[in-house]
């Protein structure tokens, strides 16, 4: 085969690729407007009726995703899920990123043809849930650590990408509090690692922590308070899985600060 021939046959494929995953953005769209809403969406949009730093059993952030949605395009299936499905197409930007970067241009391009081909993810790309900003969440802060990385053919301003990590990370702790894993996952990597290890003397991991903590600040406030009444009085014990991630936050803020 020529070398024309294979520039043409490159060129092809690409823009097949780019066809179907056209084909497959279009099909959740008028999934997402027409499909009616599940239980799990009209009990997270009742919350977006009534904003709060947090509820039962998630962070805010699925409510506040939810109430952007109905505000731009009106109370309808798709203004439910108009915000998850533009945090989908956020996921599959980051993670590209961070596939070109660990892998090239190919790779990025082959990763986002993959995840669109995983039904159990693109489902949370279409349904108004928590994992919709979460994945998107924790998919760019992946992306601005690897931006970080001084040996990254793609490298931003150091300081800069960790603190923007450090934002996204607190994002995501907003959306799920399994969120939480993915912190201590990073802060396990810098620690066990021996060419990440000196990232921890520039600085830039310890701002995106102050940063996370900021952003994440509200959850970590309603955490705090979900086990006392404004009178101080002991009031209902709260869900066993705020209490146990409440107990992880406690640990984490002290090892931190």
């Amino acid at each position: 085969m020529t070398a024309g021939a294979a520039g043409t046959s490159a060129g092809t494929a690409r823009w097949a690729a780019r066809v179907g995953a056209l084909m497959i953005v279009t099909l959740y769209v008028v999934a997402a407007a027409v499909a009616p809403l599940l239980p799990d969406e009209m009990y997270y949009w009742d919350w977006s009726r009534h904003p709060a730093a947090g509820y039962f059993d998630h962070p805010r952030m699925v409510a506040l995703a939810i109430h952007a949605g109905t505000s731009i395009a009106g109370t309808n299936p798709f203004g439910v899920r108009l915000i998850p499905l533009l945090c989908g197409g956020l996921t599959l930007l980051a993670l590209r990123g961070a596939a070109r970067i660990l892998g090239g241009a190919d790779a990025g391009r082959r990763l986002v043809l993959l995840v669109l081909g995983m039904p159990l993810i693109t489902a949370s790309f279409l349904l108004a849930t928590p994992d919709a900003p979460f994945l998107a969440a924790t998919a760019v802060t992946l992306y601005a650590i690897l931006r970080a990385l001084p040996e990254s053919e793609y490298r931003a301003d150091g300081l800069t990408a960790w603190m923007a990590a450090g934002a996204f990370a607190g994002l995501a702790l907003q959306s799920k509090y399994t969120a939480l894993l993915v912190v201590l996952a990073v802060g396990v990597a810098l620690l066990a690692s021996r060419s990440l290890r000196p990232q921890l003397r520039t600085g830039g991991p310890w701002a995106a922590a102050v940063m996370a903590l900021l952003v994440a600040a509200p959850m970590i406030r309603c955490c705090s308070s979900c086990s006392r009444s404004p009178s101080g009085a002991a009031s209902a014990p709260p869900h066993p899985a705020v209490r146990t991630c409440w107990r992880w936050w406690r640990w984490w803020c002290s090892a931190v600060l």
